[in-house]
């Protein structure tokens, strides 16, 4: 496994891998993302990210975030490299 550089969600494409680093916004902002699970050290795969939303699964659900709360969440991507 090889961690890479930090990202924001927004930037990544399906199939990526990755952990929550960071959320930049506010109490509000926080306290529902936290609400739905996205919590800074969880892991998640991106779903999809073409029109509209991005779709994760994060802890065996998937949730959808407009673009702008995405590119508000800092994310470090893993990459899995055959053995």
């Amino acid at each position: 496994m090889i961690e890479k550089m930090n990202n924001y969600l927004a930037n990544l494409k399906i199939g990526q891998k990755g952990i929550i680093m960071e959320i930049k916004g506010g109490k509000g902002l926080l306290q529902r993302l936290y609400s739905l699970g996205i919590i800074p050290g969880l892991p998640f795969q991106v779903e999809n990210t073409s029109f509209g939303p991005v779709v994760i699964k994060v802890s065996s659900a998937k949730v959808a975030l407009g673009r702008g709360v995405a590119s508000k969440i800092m994310v470090k991507t893993i990459s899995e490299q055959m053995p």
